[in-house]
């Protein structure tokens, strides 16, 4: 059976069992039983509320009313996180929930034991969630005059509204709205430290986020009002910088016509800059920089108006050159202008004026030359622009011939050399050596010579006169012609060989040259061979014949050799004789 005995304090309990009806009979059993307290929870403390944001701090505090015993305790959150601790007697006991939006809002409970025996608590946490504000991004870098656009956003998809405050460098607070995790855009034109928060209509703040901005300055370009210059003119651009702390600095000139130049100079200038076809109209000057963030930025523009003159155009001047002496020259030259207004000239001679007066647009000038030297034109417009051109006027003497040489007796097929020489002189010269059977040879030298031609391989038909004409480049004559005689004399030629063969041995051969003495008077001839040697003399064209034995000793070649009463030789004809080889009897 069990009994069920009412326990108030540990101690030793006995019981005792008798017999019915005898009751004589009896036993007992003893049993140790310890009672263990049963800790009791008085209070639970929340701080700082139990209202807060999800970024705050919660620290929850219990006490046990139970004096004299250790216990553990569990604290259980909204989210199942369990945070565990051992405390003694009725000490406070606290615990920090950081950030309290990770443990989540409702009921926190509170289970403290001793040796397993409990009590519970609990108490109601609401969190409101707080915003998370991301870094603030975009370029921290900003051009005087202009502002730094920045982004910042929250990370916290739970919010869903908020007030975007921000501080600006100089103090001045300023807000906007903001919504869920959408990107918040927001311009700053003040150098400093740039800071946000967002703030929910709860009250719940996010962290303040801040950046630093940087203004980069640049100083201001000035420049000459105004240019003048003529066309023909290189324009020399320039201008200078004030107010700015950068070493160096980039600067941009353009202007008409699509002008652009870029140099790199110190930032107070000078900023120089050319344009070799300048027109009329504003040429600027921009400066800029390049920030350590890559942003550049640029100063305003200042202009100065470039006016361009037309300068007056001569085309060229006609009628310069090399003339005979006592050769009439006249000298022309068109001038023009863009603008079409009139012109002052000035005509020089040497460097000397010698004609001056005013021109119209298009009007052609005229000067006559009478003497050698430079001649120059200058035209010059109102505003002072002008050109020049100029020529060189010479008067060149005749050339004088002296002497020709070349001239005398050649035989055919002799080349001859003609040459002619006169008084040194100014200038080149052209020559030309003219004669019989049609010949003609042009050449150019130095004025006085020589002058030289060569025909070579002479005919009879090349025999006569042989004249050279003389005249400078410009045409003007010598005042005389000089002539040499060149005589070719005739060289007999052999027309065809007689008896050239093989022979039996004790034959008796007739060999012989038909000869063509090419009109020679007197002809010398002589025939040697093996053993055989005879000369005579022909004066007309013939027949030369001879008869030998052909023997070993007769065999051979036979030259014919020829020249005239001129001295003139002809070339060697040959007859070879051979003896004919009989082949033996079989």
């Amino acid at each position: 059976s069990v009994l069920d005995v009412p326990v108030v304090i540990g101690m030793i309990y006995t019981c005792t069992a008798t017999a019915i009806p005898t009751g004589n009979c009896s036993d007992f059993r003893q049993a140790v039983v310890n009672v263990i307290e049963t800790p009791e929870i008085t209070e639970i403390t929340a701080f700082p509320d139990t209202v807060l944001c999800s970024n705050d701090t919660l620290i929850l505090c219990g006490q046990n009313g139970v004096a004299g015993i250790d216990f553990d305790y569990t604290w259980t959150t909204p989210n199942g996180t369990l945070v565990t601790g051992t405390a003694s007697g009725n000490e406070i006991f606290c615990d920090t929930f950081a950030p309290v939006g990770d443990y989540g809002s409702g009921t926190y409970t509170l289970v403290i034991s001793n040796q397993g025996c409990l009590d519970m608590a609990s108490i109601d946490i609401t969190v409101n969630q707080a915003p998370e504000i991301s870094p603030i991004i975009g370029n921290t870098e900003f051009c005087e005059g202009g502002s730094a656009t920045l982004e910042l956003w929250n990370n916290n998809p739970l919010v869903d509204s908020f007030t975007v405050v921000c501080t600006l460098p100089d103090g001045t607070v300023v807000t906007q709205p903001g919504n869920g995790t959408d990107t918040i855009i927001v311009n700053v034109d003040q150098p400093g430290v740039f800071c946000c928060k967002f703030v929910t209509p709860d009250g719940c703040e996010s962290e303040e986020s801040c950046v630093t901005l940087t203004v980069i300055q640049l100083p201001t370009p000035e420049v000459p009002d105004t240019i003048e210059l003529c066309d023909s003119e290189i324009l020399e651009l320039t201008g200078t910088a004030n107010g700015s702390a950068l070493d160096t600095i980039n600067y941009t000139w353009t202007g008409p016509g699509g002008f652009i130049f870029t140099g790199t100079a110190p930032a107070s200038g000078p900023f120089p800059a050319t344009d070799p076809t300048p027109e009329t109209g504003l040429y600027c000057l921009v400066l800029s920089t390049m920030g350590n963030s890559g942003i550049t930025c640029e100063s305003d523009s200042a202009c100065t108006m470039v006016i361009v003159h037309p300068t007056p155009v001569i085309d060229g001047i006609d009628g310069g050159g090399e003339f005979c002496e006592n050769q009439d020259v006249t000298l022309t030259a068109t001038v023009t202008i863009a603008d079409g207004s009139d012109m002052s000239y000035e005509w020089t001679l040497n460097g000397m004026t010698i004609d001056t007066g005013t021109v119209a647009s298009g009007e052609t000038l005229t000067l006559a030359a009478s003497a050698a030297g430079e001649y120059c034109l200058i035209v010059t417009s109102d505003f002072g622009c002008a050109d020049t051109a100029c020529t060189n006027v010479s008067f060149l003497t005749a050339p004088d011939l002296l002497e020709v040489t070349g001239g005398g007796e050649y035989c055919e097929g002799e080349s001859v050399e003609l040459s002619g020489m006169g008084t040194p002189g100014p200038g080149t010269v052209t020559y030309t050596w003219t004669g019989p059977n049609g010949f003609i040879f042009t050449g150019t030298a130095p004025n006085g010579g020589p002058y030289t031609a060569v025909r070579n391989n002479l005919t009879l038909d090349d025999s006569g006169l042989y004249f050279l004409d003389v005249a400078l480049d410009n045409g003007c004559p010598a005042d005389t012609t000089l002539a040499v005689e060149v005589i070719v004399n005739p060289v007999p030629v052999v027309d065809s060989t007689i008896g050239d063969g093989q022979y039996c041995e004790g034959e008796l051969v007739t060999f012989g040259y038909s000869i063509d003495v090419h009109g020679a008077d007197t002809t010398y001839y002589n025939v040697t061979g093996p053993g055989f040697d005879t000369s005579g003399v022909i004066t007309g064209d013939t027949v030369l014949l001879f008869e030998t034995t052909i023997s070993p000793a007769t065999a051979g070649t036979y030259t014919l050799s020829m020249i005239t009463s001129d001295s003139c030789e002809s070339l060697l004809a040959f007859v070879v004789l051979s003896i004919r080889e009989i082949d033996p009897a079989v």
